[in-house]
């Protein structure tokens, strides 16, 4: 499979987890539309993380490793910028999401 091929692919799915987090994240009540896209963001970023780690023990080609390990990158940098987002606007006094989260 060509590089072009896996990194459509690659999106595709992304997108179809996107549309399951959609769903997941309507039910939030009153939380604030820009709060709840800092969620699905973290939420994203661990179910990439999930999918990076599974595809590299499954893999069975060296392109693959590749793919995944970009995967898991994107997912730390997502992640790690969300989370900072998050943290500012609990500094702002905007966040009207769950204080009680889990990390």
């Amino acid at each position: 499979m060509k590089t072009a091929e896996k990194q459509l692919y690659f999106l595709i799915f992304i997108g179809t987890i996107f549309a399951s987090l959609s769903f997941k994240l309507k039910n939030r009540g009153g939380m604030r539309e820009c709060n709840k896209n800092i969620e699905c963001l973290i939420e994203l970023s661990r179910k990439l993380l999930f999918c990076a780690d599974r595809g590299d023990i499954q893999r069975e080609d060296d392109s693959c490793g590749v793919l995944f390990g970009m995967a898991r990158d994107c997912a730390y940098k997502i992640l790690g910028m969300a989370r900072k987002e998050r943290d500012a606007h609990k500094q702002k006094g905007i966040w009207d999401g769950d204080e009680n989260e889990q990390e």
